[in-house]
């Protein structure tokens, strides 16, 4: 996550080449949203279920893909799995998923979590030295 990188960036970097004024540039890459899509189905379809962490607020928080996420899943249940990223995966790892409730559920509506995500992800964009889209990643 970009939260997650922006936060812990200056504490590796000042730990590894000492304490001094630096400003950190970011820029990122946008896959297809419809070939990204096919490609983590692939991915979790081949390999099976993973589990993912991710800090928000200071507090590790885990996100287990089971069931819809599992080896052999097709690709109608894969599709219809609610506690799966992957239909917006890029808009949560370029949003601000503190200011979203951490992406936990009980904390607000959904249509207010992703219009949350959607807002602090087109921000951290334009805030990019550069963004791309590319059409293949080998």
């Amino acid at each position: 996550l970009l939260m997650e990188v922006k936060s812990c960036l200056p504490t590796v970097v000042e730990s590894k080449f000492g304490k001094r004024n630096r400003s950190y540039q970011f820029f990122t890459l946008i896959r297809h949203p419809i070939l990204r899509y096919i490609s983590e189905f692939h991915h979790v379809s081949n390999i099976g279920n993973w589990r993912f962490q991710y800090t928000c607020n200071d507090k590790i928080h885990y996100l287990n893909k089971t069931g819809c996420a599992s080896r052999g899943v097709t690709l109608k249940d894969f599709m219809s799995c609610s506690e799966s990223w992957s239909a917006n995966r890029q808009t949560i790892m370029l949003a601000d998923v503190d200011k979203a409730g951490c992406l936990i559920p009980a904390v607000m509506s959904s249509t207010e979590r992703d219009s949350i995500l959607l807002e602090t992800a087109k921000r951290n964009l334009k805030e990019m030295i550069y963004f791309g889209v590319t059409l293949h990643i080998p």
